[in-house]
């Protein structure tokens, strides 16, 4: 097992690339084989999921919420269920967020390092 999270590289719509693969990112965080969470129910996996990559992506101002209700709705099947769930969302919500500002901050560092200064920029022109 090899841990790598794959995607159809040929599908054309980027919000549901980024949903899926933050979907199998907390799938990874919260069902990993050292997980407590590791043995829970299919139905509770999915809604686990699904409901982190609604929030992740809703917090970065995509809005999945067409596709992940209807979605987290069908896996949960349960409202009761569906609440249990919400402190190990939060949690690994809040940690992937944290992840991908963390790898911004060194990206935008990396870019701003090889970019060199437009000299006309010196003077506070625009």
């Amino acid at each position: 097992m090899n841990n790598a999270i794959r995607f159809n590289p040929d599908a054309e719509n980027t919000t549901m690339k980024l949903k899926t693969l933050i979907h199998e990112y907390a799938h990874a965080q919260l069902h990993r084989m050292d997980s407590p969470l590791k043995d829970l129910p299919r139905e509770h996996k999915e809604a686990q999921a699904q409901a982190t990559a609604f929030m992740v992506t809703k917090y970065y101002g995509i809005d999945t919420e067409a596709y992940s209700a209807g979605y987290i709705a069908t896996w949960a099947k349960d409202i009761n269920l569906a609440k249990q769930a919400l402190g190990e969302i939060q949690k690994t919500a809040n940690n992937i967020i944290r992840e991908i500002d963390h790898l911004n901050k060194e990206r935008f560092q990396e870019v701003t390092k090889q970019a060199p200064m437009d000299k006309s920029d010196s003077h506070g022109k625009l």
